[in-house]
């Protein structure tokens, strides 16, 4: 009960301390949600497993907050099952993989704003102070639920090539995503982008897809979106 929750866990011995440290109700029902001690033992064990063998940095058992693991100048961060950030803005280094559950149940009330290389897969980001997601740089973003929050679900700023795989972007104030520069590059596939108060894909331009955006939608669902009259999406975007 006594051992920090920056505990590293790379062997056996620190094997020990993470189940210490489930042993913790505090603990467990901050991060994990739950009082099932075998369950959580498990989830544990096989996370820390696989971040030692990535060589990812753990939220929450090396570093609280994934605030705290990007100042550590860590590139590969692995965020554990619990909710998160309440702060305004999270921005990742370029080249960083931010990795969470296969159930997105870590929860983050904070923007992320994705540099150059940066993968995030499987977070929920919601309430956020702005836009669930910023992208900044070419960025692959999978398995995230974007959820609720007070201005776009997603916005791509600037001429990056951007992938967007089995997402949920539901119920934020403005469009599900806004692309308001020229040239990106967006692949779309198994999204689900509904019940957002704008657009469900906002591109306010009128250019040629090779000038402007170019949009490739393969999969997915676009619908009960407030704006947009065809697929609730903005005319000017060009789907390739």
């Amino acid at each position: 009960y006594v051992l920090p929750v920056h505990a590293y866990f790379d062997g056996t011995r620190d094997a020990l301390c993470a189940f210490l440290l489930l042993k913790s109700p505090a603990f467990t029902e901050r991060f994990l949600g739950s009082a099932d001690w075998e369950g959580l033992v498990s989830h544990i064990f096989k996370r820390v497993a696989e971040c030692v063998l990535h060589k990812r940095t753990i939220v929450p058992l090396q570093m609280r907050t994934v605030q705290e693991a990007v100042e550590s100048g860590a590139h590969s961060i692995a965020v554990l099952k619990g909710h998160y950030e309440r702060c305004t803005t999270v921005t990742l280094k370029p080249g960083t993989e931010l990795i969470g559950p296969p159930d997105a149940d870590a929860t983050l009330e904070a923007t992320l704003v994705a540099g150059a290389g940066t993968v995030i897969v499987g977070l929920t980001l919601q309430l956020a102070g702005g836009a669930g997601i910023i992208v900044s740089g070419d960025a692959e973003i999978e398995s995230c639920r974007i959820l609720r929050n007070p201005a776009a679900g997603v916005i791509i700023d600037g001429e990056h090539r951007v992938v967007l795989t089995g997402n949920v972007i539901h119920g934020n104030r403005w469009s599900g995503l806004r692309i308001p520069g020229a040239g990106a590059s967006i692949v779309m596939q198994r999204n689900v982008i509904t019940g957002n108060g704008g657009y469900g894909i906002h591109v306010p331009t009128t250019k040629a897809c090779d000038t402007a955006v170019c949009l490739r939608w393969i999969s997915g669902e676009l619908s009960g979106n407030v704006l947009g009259t065809t697929n609730d999406v903005l005319v000017g975007v060009a789907v390739a």
